[in-house]
């Protein structure tokens, strides 16, 4: 892979990280699981769970409201695959913080597209 078609994958990707949490907060189950490579694993140092398209829910707080400040930066990516860093603050209902959260995903590069195939992530509630 060139420079220029380097350039165009981590702007993709980045881009495609933006879309998928718009669509998350937006709480659009439907689009939000086009983002995935099923099967999807997930591990938040407690749990480690592989999950199958049509297994997966959108399982938040019942005070959460919405996630602000959330960045994404691509890490690196190779031919077939990348890792994205992201990291936000989700907020209750009652406008308080809800937790900060922080996650690495990975990300395969398929038909010119980019899925998430692995979350890896961390929550601190204060």
């Amino acid at each position: 892979m060139d420079k220029v078609e380097r350039a165009r994958r981590i702007d993709l990707l980045s881009k495609t990280m933006y879309e998928y949490f718009g669509y998350f907060i937006s709480n659009n189950k439907e689009k939000v699981i086009e983002y995935f490579d099923w099967p999807v694993t997930f591990f938040t140092g407690d749990d480690f769970s592989i999950i199958n398209d049509g297994e997966w829910s959108q399982n938040v707080d019942e005070n959460y409201q919405t996630t602000i400040g959330m960045q994404f930066t691509v890490l690196d990516i190779n031919d077939s695959s990348g890792i994205v860093w992201g990291s936000g603050t989700r907020i209750k209902k009652d406008d308080s913080i809800l937790e900060t959260i922080t996650g690495i995903y990975t990300c395969n590069f398929l038909d010119n597209n980019w899925k998430i195939k692995g979350i890896s992530g961390l929550r601190k509630r204060d």
